[in-house]
């Protein structure tokens, strides 16, 4: 589930919600160390994970649920929680959702390409959407992929994987992004 609208509001005295809007297709993030935290973010209307196993390990977060009428998804932290804690949990909210997404992305580029990545990681990345250790073939992801649309993604791992082709950012390796994601100058664009 990429990035949809988390807006918070006081749920007791003990606990504060985080809520996540399918229906809107805005980025913007905000967090505060108010019990009431705002944070929104953009998603593209995936099917939620099921986060009670990651929540229940940390500071009192153990539950979350969606109204599919509405399409609203409800994280709940504890009022009590730093905007710190709260961070780490949407992070590992985040990278549940991406850990879902990037099989089937993977498998269907590596079918494209025509190469296999021994291995793939997620990590939060400042600089980069997504590296390449073409001697290990080994590619890396960047967390905040999954705050972007779908196509991103597909984007940054047909790019990766083209590199276990050619390792350069050369005529040859464009070509080659040509033929296997023809409109990757576009998702580039809306990337910056």
């Amino acid at each position: 589930t990429y990035g949809k609208e988390i807006g918070g509001k006081e749920n007791s005295e003990s606990e504060s919600g985080l809520k996540i809007d399918r229906s809107e297709n805005n980025i913007s993030a905000g967090m505060s160390d108010r019990s009431d935290a705002d944070i929104s973010v953009n998603m593209s209307g995936r099917p939620t994970a099921d986060i009670s196993s990651i929540s229940s390990e940390m500071w009192g977060i153990g539950e979350a649920f969606e109204d599919e009428i509405c399409g609203i998804v409800y994280l709940k932290a504890a009022a009590a929680s730093t905007v710190h804690q709260r961070e780490h949990f949407l992070n590992e909210w985040y990278r549940s959702q991406l850990r879902q997404a990037i099989p089937a992305v993977m498998e269907k580029y590596e079918r494209v390409v025509g190469v296999r990545a021994k291995e793939w990681r997620i990590k939060n990345m400042k600089t980069r959407w997504g590296t390449c250790n073409t001697v290990k073939s080994r590619i890396w992801l960047n967390l905040q992929l999954a705050k972007m649309p779908p196509e991103c993604l597909e984007y940054v791992v047909a790019h990766e994987l083209t590199h276990l082709l050619e390792p350069s950012h050369n005529q040859r390796f464009y070509a080659l992004m040509d033929s296997f994601y023809p409109d990757w100058r576009s998702v580039k664009k809306r990337m910056r």
